[in-house]
């Protein structure tokens, strides 16, 4: 597999996991308009995604660093296969504490999103990313 196959797997990866993350907010929420969000979210423009959504367009060694960067990714991950994230085995006491620390952050969201979507949701997946 080449690095731009590898990319694009990537991709629909974390794209994805977007979704998921939009979706437990809003169940409601279309699928249209999603590629956009999350190219707001990485910093691409929305052109530009639906051209690598659809393998028009690779993406290219700028763009997967931006990504990287944006999503606050280790050096390189882009490029690498990424292996499927297994279920954790977890104690008790992280699992009420997963639970807890989401429920926080559900409750952020709540009180943030009638402000500015875009923006809250952006820092929603942050904390996210933080918690992975």
């Amino acid at each position: 597999m080449d690095v731009t196959q590898i990319r694009y797997r990537n991709f629909k990866h974390l794209f994805e996991q977007f979704k998921e993350v939009v979706r437990r907010d809003d169940p409601s929420a279309p699928e249209m308009g999603m590629l956009k969000l999350f190219g707001d979210r990485v910093g691409v423009r929305e052109a530009y995604m639906s051209h690598i959504n659809t393998k028009y367009k690779g993406i290219d060694t700028t763009t997967a660093r931006k990504m990287k960067q944006a999503l606050k990714l280790p050096h390189g991950w882009m490029d690498q296969q990424q292996e499927q994230p297994k279920a954790k085995q977890q104690e008790p006491m992280q699992q009420e504490q997963t639970a807890q620390t989401k429920d926080d952050l559900q409750r952020v969201f709540e009180l943030c999103r009638r402000k500015d979507a875009a923006k809250t949701m952006a820092r929603l997946l942050s904390l996210l990313e933080e918690l992975g």
